[in-house]
């Protein structure tokens, strides 16, 4: 009988491969894709699991990893993402087990507004996560900008970068009560991942290196959070201009659909859309994004 326990460093060769292997075979399946490895790069899996070391598991049975999961617990808000099985063992319950167990844990942490992301396309993983009572009623919409791209900017005063892993972070509670990304923030930049830019009024997350969707030539903000409009231009520019200085080509990010305020202002700073995914939630307060000041990556 396979073991659900805590991930460690030492797994993460094994996990790797598992998670490429699994994607990889998915994408095939539903959209003829023909990918190779790497597709989950291990630096991005060393960080997701530096960031939140209670919230990933594997599904080992006498030392061989047969599934994973990944997943980061923003204090009262919780997303986990990827999940993958072996291809050899798929259909034996192992995902399912490492979804209960994430949830398990979840509850002793206080856990209350839990999230995902999920191929639109499949039924099968949407009826999935239905048993966990996930609703799919949402989505995660991809943006990007490239630099080389002239266009008029609304010109904005940059927020400064946060100094220091251990600074007080501002208060998000005015998005969702008890929401916390400190442990993102000391992975970001105890890790030398990237950059993070903090006001009295929102806090954004910018990744340079060494973590999921970045490349030599793109950065990624997986978290930006603000009150306002003004303080969400402010954070925007700041992970632009260090995206600049730090040789990249463009930026990229991701948002829930619902944030409609926040897509139409990055549309009008020259963000393209791009592929969207399907967001399922359970929990307590699920339109906490709507028409909010937010940018959030749930991969």
């Amino acid at each position: 009988m396979p073991e659900i326990r805590s991930m460690r460093v030492e797994d993460l060769d094994q996990v790797a491969e598992v998670s490429d292997q699994a994607f990889i075979a998915v994408i095939g399946k539903l959209y003829g894709q023909r990918l190779e490895r790497p597709f989950f790069p291990l630096a991005g899996l060393a960080l997701r699991l530096w960031t939140d070391p209670e919230g990933c598991l594997v599904s080992s049975d006498h030392g061989e990893i047969g599934g994973a999961l990944f997943s980061v617990a923003r204090g009262s808000l919780g997303w986990f993402g990827p999940l993958a099985v072996a291809t050899t063992v798929q259909g034996q319950g192992a995902g399912q087990a490492l979804v209960a167990e994430c949830l398990h844990r979840w509850r002793r942490r206080r856990v209350r507004m839990l999230g995902l992301e999920t191929f639109p396309s499949s039924g099968f993983h949407a009826h999935l996560y239905a048993k966990f009572g996930f609703r799919p009623g949402w989505t995660g919409v991809q943006l990007r900008k490239r630099f080389d791209v002239e266009g008029v900017e609304e010109e904005v005063e940059p927020a400064r970068p946060l100094q220091h892993a251990n600074l007080p972070l501002p208060d998000l509670g005015f998005l969702y009560r008890g929401l916390d990304p400190a442990a993102e923030v000391r992975a970001t930049l105890l890790r030398h991942a990237g950059r993070v830019f903090a006001s009295d009024r929102g806090l954004a997350i910018l990744h340079l290196q060494d973590a999921f969707h970045v490349t030599p030539e793109e950065a990624f903000l997986p978290f930006l959070a603000a009150r306002d409009r003004d303080s969400f231009l402010s954070l925007l520019a700041a992970a632009e201009e260090a995206s600049r200085a730090a040789g990249r080509k463009s930026l990229a990010l991701r948002l829930p659909g619902t944030a409609w305020t926040a897509f139409r202002a990055l549309v009008e700073r020259g963000y393209q859309a791009g592929p969207a995914m399907l967001r399922m939630k359970a929990g307590d307060h699920l339109d906490y994004d709507r028409d909010a000041w937010y940018v959030d990556d749930w991969l």
